[in-house]
């Protein structure tokens, strides 16, 4: 939360496999949800989003 407020943000993806995950493991901790968006990329953009999103949602859950 942020000023009481709850704060999501969109995260979009196309061909971007290299960058997404440190996009997405970089948002600040006020953030409280990630929507991530991958606009079927030819490369492994959505497979990378996935392992991230895990990795991220377990953190978040043993901070709550």
């Amino acid at each position: 939360m942020y000023k009481s407020k709850r704060i999501g943000v969109v995260v979009t993806a196309y061909d971007e496999a290299s960058f997404v995950g440190r996009v997405i493991e970089t948002v600040p901790d006020y953030v409280d949800r990630i929507y991530a968006v991958d606009d079927t990329s030819p490369d492994e953009s959505w497979q990378v989003i996935q392992r991230v999103a895990e990795r991220v949602n377990a953190a978040a859950e043993s901070d709550a």
